[in-house]
């Protein structure tokens, strides 16, 4: 956790940053480069529901195509969020140490690539892939945005706005992704969706290049460290427990299905030994157990769950009617 002088370090070097390059609020020629700027931060937002929502219009095409049973679909529709979910917190810490900008730019131009090869797969493994790689890129852009936009601005109306264009881009990303994916199925190919996808990429990464500030959004802080055997305690934890949920309903004797157990067990086990680390062992964790003890957090977070679930459910149910 950063002390409050290396907070407030922090927002004065970005304000710093922005005043130099003359686009802050109030100086006369901010308007156009910050709207590039906002509008390419909150596209990642855009992108990023377009590549989880819009991918299940195309499970119908897929299993024809692809010869897949729903068992087999399973991977290809849950690997990008179970990715998201594992190194998310990990690339947070990277923007933390390095700034949001070279973490941005490099989790963009990285889904970019694996979106447009997904769209030249010929193979569910191949696809699989792709969409696991999708999600790497999208936890590391997606912290970096949400930092970015987070020191930009002093609190005020301003960050208020830019914040609700980001949040804003969310259902509209969920909204064009099942469009794209409906009408390239109507009239092309389902390989048009990642195309498609690509581009958008293409264009974020483009708009944010063109409107970057000159120095590092979030500067490099020497006091802060990686945290790895916590942050790769967490990640294998997660990706475990999630392949337990998954392969439970699918397995062929359900949860009493061997591998299940097992994979069961060890992330029962990696709960444990993530606690302990980043409890008595890390001194910077990644999850620290302090977090639980802010008000109404516990609640927010169970909400999270059941919102995040629900709405995943819906999505993918109502797609498929």
């Amino acid at each position: 956790m950063l002390s409050s002088s290396s907070q407030k370090k922090i927002v004065l070097e970005s304000r710093s940053a922005i005043e130099d390059d003359c686009w802050c609020p109030g100086c006369p020629n901010f308007t156009s480069k910050e709207a590039t700027l906002i509008v390419a931060i909150a596209s990642s937002q855009m992108l990023d529901e377009y590549i989880t929502s819009g991918f299940f219009a195309l499970i119908p095409a897929l299993m024809h195509d692809f010869s897949l049973t729903a068992r087999t679909m399973t991977w290809p529709t849950s690997i990008t969020s179970m990715v998201v979910s594992a190194f998310l917190l990990l690339f947070g810490r990277l923007v933390d140490m390095y700034g949001g900008p070279p973490v941005y730019m490099t989790g963009i131009a990285w889904t970019l690539v694996w979106t447009l090869y997904a769209g030249f797969a010929t193979d569910v493994s191949t696809l699989v892939l792709c969409r696991a790689m999708q999600g790497l890129g999208t936890a590391a852009y997606l912290p970096a945005g949400l930092a970015m936009l987070g020191t930009l601005y002093p609190p005020g109306p301003r960050k208020n706005m830019a914040f609700s264009i980001y949040g804003a881009m969310a259902p509209l990303g969920s909204f064009l992704g099942i469009l794209v994916a409906s009408l390239a199925l109507q009239y092309t190919h389902w390989r048009w969706y990642f195309w498609i996808g690509a581009f958008i990429a293409l264009v974020t990464l483009t708009g944010f290049l063109l409107a970057r500030p000159s120095t590092r959004t979030i500067s490099h802080n020497r006091d802060i460290h990686m945290d790895w055997p916590g942050g790769t305690s967490l990640a294998v934890t997660t990706a475990l427990l999630i392949f337990t949920v998954t392969e439970a309903a699918d397995a062929a004797r359900g949860r009493r299905t061997l591998y299940v157990i097992s994979a069961g067990i060890l992330a029962v086990v990696g709960i444990a030994v993530t606690a302990f680390l980043e409890n008595y062992v890390v001194k910077q964790p990644l999850l620290p157990a302090s977090i639980l003890k802010v008000r109404c957090m516990r609640p927010l977070l169970l909400g999270l769950v059941l919102n995040y679930g629900a709405v995943s459910l819906y999505s993918c149910y109502s797609t498929l009617q």
